[in-house]
């Protein structure tokens, strides 16, 4: 009686799956940056208190208010660039001529074609 080994399963090792949803994928930077943003207004705000007391850490606190407030255009290009990533990326296939994806529509090309 011979035994066979069972074939080894494959393993998904990414540790998060990029949501497919835009809304999804904006929710999900939200909720990221609402996080970094408790972190960091915490961090200055016990560093400002260390320092000056009570008066010190609303201080602190503000200054992380502001500068994770310069943060906010950055991730905003992040996210219009994952947008505007994936329609480039749909639109330069289509002018290739490779074959689309079932999921895409005709909507989605450019009503015009460069010659």
């Amino acid at each position: 009686m011979s035994r066979t080994k069972p074939e080894p399963q494959q393993e998904n090792h990414s540790k998060r799956e990029k949501p497919t949803d835009p809304k999804a994928f904006i929710l999900q930077q939200l909720k990221l940056f609402g996080i970094v943003l408790l972190i960091v207004v915490l961090g200055f705000g016990i560093f400002g208190y260390s320092l000056a007391g009570w008066e010190g850490a609303q201080n602190a606190a503000v200054w992380g208010m502001v500068l994770m407030a310069m943060a906010l255009p950055v991730m905003g290009v992040f996210i219009l660039a994952r947008y505007w990533g994936d329609f480039a990326g749909r639109w330069g296939s289509a002018r290739r001529g490779e074959d689309k994806p079932d999921h895409q529509e005709e909507e989605d090309l450019p009503p015009f074609k460069f010659d």
